[in-house]
């Protein structure tokens, strides 16, 4: 009797709600106070007076005694904050990150949140323990889940939990290696619960479907406005899915994709898309590939943006073209406050060309050039060109990981006589800056060009017949070409090229493999180099016009029709059209690092 009585409790307990937790369940005392009324009036109306028949009453009353001494014990052990036994609470009282006890001694209690109690039950249903992390968490206004390390059935148990959860905005479920059936549980939650505006994915391997998924649920929700997918093994073909992020979500404000391989292509969709957003404020797209044609491709989407605030595109390798590109960007963006260029290999000549758009902008008032391969004379020449240019409104400027010169600090103390100014270096030498002709070596040509190999061969040979061009490079008149002819023709033509160049040239011409280009094999080559440019140029002449215009190579150098030669401009007209560098008086006194 007594078993089935307490389980016909327990099921009326569970089923009981808020409201009439009261009436049904009563406290524990009073329970046990009318089953022995109960007991004691049952026995005093059906006695049995029969000879032989044992009276049940004394040992039922002993019993009921046993068990209200049971649960008085319990009482004391209960902890009153989620259900568990006081051993439980003194481990987690330690900070021992362990699963909830057995539910052989917990219940379902009606006081706790209704998040914690459907996390439980669903806990119960997938066979997964509830954790401690993830019941803390339940109440708060941030919910942080990162790095747990949970399996698919505690993430499913958890996201039943959040979907009631009514008092969060901000979820963080990092570091947990969803991927994209993880993920999926994760979004049909925020489907049901409009609540959360904030949440961050980061490091979970959505690569593939699992961003895929993301992009279909941000085509019918409108509702998050800060999103991390950051460190998520993104690839350049999962560029178009967080395209279509940013394009179909007009709330957004700020966006994460930082450590992911993004490159060209990636480049190209995410500059189409941010042309046109109107809303968004933050962009990291750091530690990526957008190098040339992706990061031309994605300055031009700065370029025409209205919204963006904050961008840091460090660590990306931008380089000359980027720095051109960006140049043009800053010229005409008025909106752009704050631009982390750190580590995007800015050389002298690459700074020269940031510096034109830089010193154009009104706007931007935060720059950070960390980590760049930039001189201390080049140093001090951006910082002359920031003195003489009253209108701009840069105010910070970052230059960490970078040597300046005496010269420097004498440039920055005229500065600080107009208005305040902040800037933070690594040192000081105690030199003063080189002469012109010295800083002019920086900047000169490098010796290798971004050109195609084959297509260097096709413009040097562009106004002779391919046999005549054969025997003009064949010095000795042999059989055939040999690496090293091939490398004397291009030092001779005054295009000084790495080895590979001419390797490459001899694996696509020598057919046979004798370590020769003979004259048959020579206009076999020729033909299919002819052929291929002409495809080239069918397809993305406008493509190639468009790039040109960054490239260093083309910028400097021209094809001369008369003798087929690539000639390079003198470094003293590419130098000078962006303030003199004439040294500014050193100052006897050495500047800190930071100013007010």
């Amino acid at each position: 009797m007594l078993p089935a009585r307490k389980a016909k409790l327990t099921a009326r307990m569970r089923l009981a709600s808020d409201e009439n937790a009261d009436k049904y369940f009563p406290d524990k005392m009073t329970r046990i106070e009318n089953w022995l009324h109960n007991v004691e009036s049952h026995s005093n109306a059906s006695e049995v007076s029969a000879t032989g028949v044992k009276d049940r009453r004394p040992s039922e009353i002993a019993k009921l005694e046993t068990l209200r001494a049971a649960l008085e014990k319990f009482d004391t052990n209960l902890d009153l904050n989620n259900g568990f036994s006081g051993s439980a609470a003194r481990q987690r009282s330690r900070g021992h990150d362990t699963p909830a006890p057995s539910r052989t001694r917990t219940y379902i209690r009606l006081d706790l949140p209704l998040p914690v109690r459907v996390y439980r039950k669903h806990c119960k249903r997938l066979k997964v323990l509830p954790l401690r992390r993830v019941l803390g968490q339940f109440g708060r206004p941030r919910i942080i889940l990162n790095d747990l390390c949970m399996s698919l059935s505690d993430v499913r148990a958890a996201c039943k939990g959040l979907a009631y959860e009514t008092s969060a905005a901000y979820l963080d479920v990092s570091g947990n290696s969803l991927g994209a059936v993880g993920v999926s549980h994760l979004l049909q939650m925020l489907a049901e619960n409009k609540q959360y505006i904030e949440v961050r994915i980061a490091d979970n391997c959505l690569t593939g479907n699992g961003i895929l998924l993301v992009s279909h649920h941000f085509l019918a929700h409108h509702v998050i406005t800060v999103l991390d997918i950051s460190g998520n093994r993104l690839t350049d073909t999962d560029g178009t899915a967080v395209a279509n992020i940013i394009k179909a979500s007009p709330q957004l404000r700020v966006l994460h994709v930082h450590h992911n391989e993004f490159c060209d292509t990636a480049g190209k969709v995410i500059g189409k898309v941010i042309a046109n957003h109107k809303g968004l404020k933050e962009l990291d797209i750091s530690w990526n590939h957008l190098r040339q044609r992706g990061a031309i491709a994605f300055c031009k989407g700065v370029e025409k943006n209205t919204s963006i605030e904050y961008l840091n595109i460090g660590w990306n390798g931008f380089g000359f073209e980027g720095c051109v590109a960006m140049a043009d960007a800053l010229r005409r963006n008025c909106t752009l406050e704050k631009l982390d260029f750190t580590c995007n290999r800015i050389h002298p000549p690459a700074l020269l060309e940031l510096m034109k758009g830089l010193l154009s902008n009104k706007i931007l008032r935060v720059l950070v050039l960390d980590k760049n391969p930039i001189t201390p004379s080049f140093a001090t020449v951006l910082l002359e060109g920031i003195m003489k240019t009253p209108s701009i409104a840069l105010e910070e400027l970052s230059l960490q990981g970078i040597v300046v010169d005496k010269d420097f600090q004498g440039v920055l103390d005229t500065i600080h006589q107009g208005r305040g100014f902040s800037v933070e270096y690594e040192t000081s030498l105690p030199v003063t800056s080189r002469n012109r002709n010295d800083m002019l070596k920086e900047i000169e040509m490098r010796s290798t060009y971004n050109i195609e190999p084959l297509r260097m061969l096709y413009l040097l040979k562009e106004r002779n017949r391919a046999q005549d061009f054969f025997h003009k490079i064949n010095k000795d008149h042999n059989d055939g070409l040999t690496p090293d002819e091939l490398a004397a023709l291009f030092k001779e033509s005054g295009i000084p090229v790495a080895r590979f160049v001419v390797d490459k040239i001899m694996n696509f011409m020598d057919t046979d493999g004798d370590g020769k280009i003979d004259l048959g094999e020579f206009l076999v080559g020729d033909k299919k180099i002819k052929r291929l440019s002409r495809d080239l140029a069918r397809k993305s002449i406008s493509e190639e016009a468009h790039y040109s215009r960054y490239s260093r190579t083309f910028r400097q150098a021209h094809i001369q029709n008369l003798t087929s030669r690539l000639k390079v401009e003198e470094a003293q007209n590419y130098l000078s059209p962006i303030t003199s560098l004439t040294p500014s008086p050193a100052s006897s006194r050495r500047s800190s690092v930071n100013y007010p």
